[in-house]
Formats: C-alpha cells, structure tokens, sequence
C-alpha cells in the first residue's frame, strides 16, 4: 500500500511539473507575440537613451529632453 501510494504521488508530481512548465511556455509565447503586434500597431516606442521600450501614448509624445 505503501509503495502504491509512494509512485501516485510521483506520478502527480511528474504531472504537475509537466503542467507547470507548460503553462509557463505558452505564457512566454503568448507575451512574445503580443509584444511583437504592439510594436507593429506604434502602441510601443523604443527609447534609445534607457534602451527601454515605453508603453502607451505617452511614450510617443514626451518631450526628449526628460
């Protein structure tokens, strides 16, 4: 009974991993290819000074000098 328990709970741990990293993947992806239509869209600037990209409309229109 024991060891029956023993591989269960290996089982649904090896199931939980596999899920877990799973979701993680398609989270990634999924934010990769969101990122990448926004950028498209001009919803996202690059800012050359921080190398940062800058969200919304107010990244297009704030004055360079701040």
């Amino acid at each position: 009974m024991r060891d029956q328990l023993l591989q269960f709970g290996l089982v649904v741990a090896f199931g939980a991993l596999c899920f877990g990293c799973g979701c993680l993947t398609a989270f990634i992806a999924t934010r990769n290819q969101w990122r990448g239509d926004m950028i498209k869209r001009g919803f996202a600037n690059y800012n050359e000074r921080t190398g940062k990209w800058e969200w919304g409309e107010q990244a297009s229109r704030r004055p360079l000098g701040k």
